[in-house]
């Protein structure tokens, strides 16, 4: 079987999200220095890289990735004078779209942003992974090693001393 041509099915459509009983459409895809710009961004989000001070990308960059991300609707939320609140909602569950997909952007979205409550075995899992194990020493010294008995040798007297 040969490969089809991505044309044929890579279409994505827009991706709409409901602001106050309006709907406004999304760019369903970005350029793939967008994605690539957006992938280096979660990740460094995700393990902590670099102190909070470092710039990842400058205001030229985030201008055009936020340009690109929101399309047409960007002119659209500002006309309609969206809250900031509103704006950073939006911005983070496309980021999420375009780097997790559509499931990770509707928990964001649904949960306001906020990070929704962990399971009970999502809990469970970061408790005991974070529990010393059975084999670890409160202190960091070393313990002090037993010496074997010392052989003393022959005795001269009867009783052994």
């Amino acid at each position: 079987m040969a490969f089809k041509d991505l044309e044929d099915f890579l279409d994505e459509p827009p991706f709409v999200l409901p602001i106050r009983g309006k709907r406004y459409a999304f760019p369903g895809d970005i350029s793939a220095e967008s994605w690539l710009r957006l992938h280096r961004l979660t990740m460094r989000a995700m393990n902590g890289d670099g102190d909070l001070s470092d710039v990842v990308i400058d205001d030229a960059e985030e201008a055009t990735l936020m340009d690109e991300l929101m399309g047409a609707a960007k002119v659209e939320l500002f006309a309609d004078s969206v809250s900031g609140a509103t704006l950073k909602l939006v911005w983070m569950t496309l980021i999420a779209y375009h780097t997790q997909g559509r499931a990770v952007a509707e928990i964001i979205w649904n949960a306001r942003g906020e990070a929704p409550a962990l399971s009970r075995t999502v809990r469970r899992k970061a408790a005991a992974q974070s529990r010393p194990s059975q084999g670890s020493r409160a202190s960091s010294k070393p313990r002090p090693r037993k010496r074997p008995p010392a052989h003393h040798g022959p005795t001269s007297s009867d009783i052994g001393t």
